[in-house]
């Protein structure tokens, strides 16, 4: 149970899979600045996931990653519970807004 053969076990897996999430999720403090967080700034703010110090992105694209945000999910479930979504509530919005 836990186990991924490229993130490990538990802990590394969660640490792993925090930062992709700061790698390619939309932040608001960098949507706001338009640059990624430095180290500093990310020393300053309480750690995400207790035991995983939030790392620097130094190559991100602030003003990208609210596309790219689009395309994380938290799992298959999750994945397909938004187009369960999407296929009900879709053609009522694109009904209303033509």
């Amino acid at each position: 149970a836990g186990l991924n053969p490229l993130y490990g076990r538990d802990q590394a897996r969660v640490c792993a899979e925090q930062r992709y999430e700061q790698r390619w999720g939309a932040v608001p403090a960098e949507l706001l600045t338009g640059h990624p967080l430095t180290a500093d700034q990310l020393a300053e703010a309480p750690e995400p996931v207790p035991g995983c110090p939030a790392s620097a992105t130094p190559g991100k694209h602030p003003a990208l990653s609210v596309l790219s945000a689009l395309f994380l999910h938290a799992g298959w479930l999750h994945l397909l519970g938004n187009l369960l979504f999407l296929h009900v509530f879709g053609p009522a919005v694109e009904h209303r807004l033509g």
